[in-house]
Formats: C-alpha cells, sequence, structure tokens
C-alpha cells in the first residue's frame, strides 16, 4: 500500500526510480503527449512489462523519430529534434 500511485506506461525515468519529481519529469511526460500527438501512438509498447522492465527498456533503447513512426516527413527535423530532447532518458 505504500507504492507510488503511477502509470508506468506514462511515468518518466525519474518516477520508475523511485526518485523525486522535477522540471524534468514534467518536460519527459509533455515529450510523450507530442509523440502522441505527432505519430499517433506512444514510442514504446510496453506490454507486459513491469516497472522495472520498463526502466530498463528505456535505458538501453533509442527513441524513435515521430516523423518515421508517422511516416510524416513535415515532421522531419524540428519537431522530431523537440521531441527526442524531451525524450532523454537522462
Amino acid at each position: 500500500t505504500m507504492a507510488p500511485a503511477l502509470t508506468p506506461w506514462w511515468a518518466s525515468p525519474e518516477q520508475l526510480r523511485g526518485e523525486p519529481l522535477s522540471v524534468e519529469s514534467d518536460t519527459y511526460e509533455l515529450g510523450r503527449i507530442l509523440f502522441l500527438l505527432l505519430a499517433g501512438q506512444s514510442p514504446f509498447d510496453f506490454s507486459g512489462l513491469s516497472p522495472a522492465q520498463i526502466l530498463d527498456k528505456l535505458r538501453r533503447e533509442s527513441t524513435p523519430l515521430p516523423s518515421v513512426v508517422a511516416n510524416d516527413l513535415r515532421l522531419a527535423g524540428d519537431l522530431d529534434n523537440i521531441t527526442l530532447k524531451a525524450l532523454e532518458f537522462d
């Protein structure tokens, strides 16, 4: 009953590690929302993964470009860069 309340699919790396939330956590969450709005889907599929496995996947795998996922070259450049910057693991 003392576990933090969070939705692992949407949690920032800081939340998954149990660290205090910060502006970086908010920026990460905004990046996830931006990715979803641009690409029409989440950057990762976390189906069946525990919070620890999600954290490991975020650490190991690079975030795909929204323009590639959406197959829309209009997103390439600034929108890709802004989204990836917000979704940096560290």
